[in-house]
């Protein structure tokens, strides 16, 4: 009520719903709701809203209703049959093969975008880099699809079957015509439909490596180090168990020549200098290091083992149905996060797609997948065999136990199958 009023009852009709059981037994804007079913009604602050709407929600469909209401300062008795109530808001459905998530349009949408019916696919959002944000027009959240390929398309169901006969037996994605809504206009615009097949990295040729992460010398640390002149790279990290850690060499060591060469980096944009100096040397072999401790310069032999596969190189597996990515854990996401290769065993996730399964139980990006539903995790091929079993079986829960960090989390995932 407003404050205007001075009433301390009632509840007042802002506004009416066109077609609605209220519209037909005359409801108007204005009008002050005073009993409803033969309940006295009360609406002063908003908070009371929910009560309202819980005495309305308790009356069985198709009953017929008293409301006595106040219109123009007189009582007047309205008389309504109930309704079943519609969602104002379906569920919303992952269209992987478009890179969106809709919905069908509910009654209230429809009249809300003033849409002569509920017919069409709501778009609620647009995942980056996916088959509907990439076309041109690109679609954005809050087009209406009406057409596919020629063919209407009346609600989800439709799209879903027009989805899977347009991906059917095909490995790349499919250029579909597409008719949508924008607002008061009519749109024509071509989305690839489908998932691309991921392609095998292969393996790179490996190279000789030096077990060490380090800065460049710059003029300026030479000078304040005492070694003016001087140029390379000084240590910031060995790796733990690393043949360089084996031969001696120290966090803090300035390395400024291989096998008397001296190494020519002097600016931070170095960096990349001495690795590939190292990458001339066969894998194996001993390469001699000129070391600068303190005010003492010695030689250091070191054995040159082969370099860990980076992340392009490893083995990786995406999920059609929770959307997301995964791939084989690299000797440098062990460095990173502290890893123990006992015990930090499973696959590291790359991707997580916004609005997915995965995305909504709360996975991320970094993630180390340890197990589902209890059972380990080893590798990306144990991860598939076991999404692929999940995805037959169909449960209503799938329990990912992952490592986050320093901690260990539980991650709950809903599917919808029957969506």
């Amino acid at each position: 009520m407003l404050k205007e009023s001075g009433r301390k009852d009632g509840a007042l009709v802002s506004s009416v719903v066109s077609g609605s059981p209220a519209e037909k037994a005359g409801f108007q804007p204005g009008d002050v709701i005073l009993k409803l079913g033969g309940n006295d009604v009360s609406v002063q602050f908003s908070e009371e809203l929910p009560l309202f709407n819980q005495t309305v929600a308790a009356f069985p469909v198709g009953q017929e209703i008293e409301a006595v209401i106040l219109r123009n300062g007189a009582q007047k008795t309205l008389k309504m049959k109930t309704e079943e109530r519609q969602e104002v808001k379906p569920k919303e459905r992952e269209f992987i093969e478009w890179g969106f998530c809709a919905s069908n349009i509910s009654l209230m949408q429809a009249k809300e975008m003033q849409r002569p019916n509920q017919e069409g696919v709501l778009i609620s959002s647009v995942r980056p880099g996916g088959g509907a944000d990439q076309a041109k027009p690109q679609l954005v959240a809050g087009d209406i699809i009406f057409e596919v390929d020629g063919k209407p398309v009346k609600n989800v169901a439709d799209l879903v079957k027009a989805t899977e006969n347009i991906v059917k037996g095909k490995e790349e994605p499919v250029p579909v015509l597409v008719g949508l809504n924008r607002q008061q206009d009519n749109y024509l615009t071509v989305v690839k439909v489908g998932m691309r097949k991921m392609a095998d990295p292969g393996v790179e040729v490996q190279k000789a490596w030096l077990p060490i992460s380090s800065q460049v010398i710059t003029n300026d640390l030479a000078e304040a180090l005492g070694v003016k002149g001087k140029t390379g790279v000084r240590i910031t990290r060995l790796y733990p168990g690393s043949e360089a850690e084996k031969a001696g060499l120290l966090v803090g060591d300035l390395i400024v020549a291989i096998d008397d060469q001296e190494i020519p980096a002097s600016q931070p944009e170095d960096i990349q200098v001495l690795p590939a100096m190292v990458r001339q040397y066969r894998i194996g072999s001993t390469a001699e290091l000129t070391v600068v401790r303190g005010k003492e310069e010695k030689k250091i032999s070191v054995t040159l083992p082969a370099s860990p596969k980076l992340a392009r190189e490893m083995k990786s597996y995406r999920d059609l149905n929770f959307e997301f990515t995964v791939r084989d854990v690299t000797f440098y996401d062990r460095t990173r996060q502290n890893w123990d290769s006992q015990t930090a065993e499973g696959v590291y996730v790359e991707a997580v797609s916004e609005g997915g399964w995965a995305a909504l139980g709360r996975l991320a990006v970094g993630d180390l997948i340890q197990q589902i539903d209890g059972k380990p995790v080893r590798d990306v091929d144990s991860l598939k065999t076991m999404m692929k079993a999940i995805a037959e079986k169909k449960p209503k829960t799938v329990v990912l136990q992952v490592k986050r960090g320093i901690y260990q989390q539980f991650v709950e995932l809903q599917p919808s199958w029957n969506d």
